[in-house]
């Protein structure tokens, strides 16, 4: 009865192996294969990153595999004239990837002066950013907010700092 057993649970061990590496690869395939090969973009932990602003739908679009539908933050589809702004998001393979616009904070499309401002009452804890802002937001990539993301998203506004260069 314990030779049995052990089979048993032997298999039963492999077959939970086998199921565990084939769900790895096939989340690895779809992330794969949301951005053409061609994209300039970057995509890591359903974000996409590299965009830069006054970036139109179907110039975004066309970084992708398939067409896909694109909406805004809030929700609304897309249209040819809306630009990619942080917190634009697509739907592929059951997944929701969402777009990071260095620098577009409020997630309106451009770097304005509402952008360096929200940095600012973040950085004095007056307000809290969602996910997808923060990400905007912290332009030198050291996963904090602080000056000298500021500094940079207030010298690009300004004409004195180019964030994509």
């Amino acid at each position: 009865m314990k030779k049995v057993f052990k089979k048993s649970l032997s298999l039963f061990l492999v077959l939970c192996s086998l199921l565990s590496v084939s769900f790895i690869s096939a989340k690895a395939a779809t992330n794969d294969s949301v951005l053409a090969k061609t994209s300039l973009y970057l995509l890591k932990d359903n974000f996409i990153y590299d965009v830069s602003v006054n970036t139109s739908l179907s110039t975004f679009v066309s970084n992708m595999t398939s067409n896909v539908s694109v909406y805004t933050s809030a929700g609304k589809k897309a249209t040819s004239s809306d630009l990619i702004s942080t917190g634009c998001y697509f739907n592929l393979n059951s997944t929701k990837y969402t777009v990071v616009v260095s620098g577009d904070v409020d997630g309106n499309g451009a770097i304005d002066s509402t952008d360096y401002l929200r940095v600012k009452s973040h950085f004095l804890s007056a307000i809290t950013l969602s996910n997808s802002q923060f990400k905007a937001a912290d332009v030198d990539n050291s996963n904090a907010i602080d000056s000298t993301d500021y500094l940079r998203i207030k010298g690009h506004f300004l004409g004195t700092y180019n964030l994509y260069s």
